[in-house]
């Protein structure tokens, strides 16, 4: 699955800091490969990875129009009370991002560069 960026604000709702935080970033106008689907939000690469920002982040859906709306004979839905939770590689399901982001840099590259296959297809 495809999604074109069409607007951008550059911004993420930090509930422990009370105030709205975003360190990951996209270009309008570019075309981005949807790794997963999480209730309203696209699970994408993007830009400007650095020492902070290692691996894909959650952008709004309202961010993107769909260039493409095929995804993988191999995704995975989740539902939490009856919505769809999750829509992606089983490999990523469950609580694998979350784990993702208590890891080291280095163990972080590492697993991206295990699941390459599957974030820059």
């Amino acid at each position: 699955m495809t999604v074109k960026c069409i607007k951008y604000k550059q911004e993420q709702y930090d509930s422990e800091i009370g105030n709205y935080i975003w360190e990951a970033s996209l270009l309008v106008g570019k075309t981005y490969y949807v790794i997963s689907i999480s209730y309203d939000d696209y699970l994408l690469m993007s830009e400007g990875q650095n020492e902070k920002v290692i691996g894909p982040s959650l952008f709004p859906k309202k961010f993107f129009t769909v260039v493409d709306k095929s995804a993988s004979t191999n995704w995975v839905k989740e539902y939490d009370e009856g919505e769809i939770s999750y829509h992606g590689p089983p490999e990523f399901a469950g609580f694998f991002w979350e784990e993702f982001h208590d890891k080291s840099i280095s163990e972080q590259k590492q697993i991206i560069t295990k699941y390459r296959h599957l974030l820059f297809p």
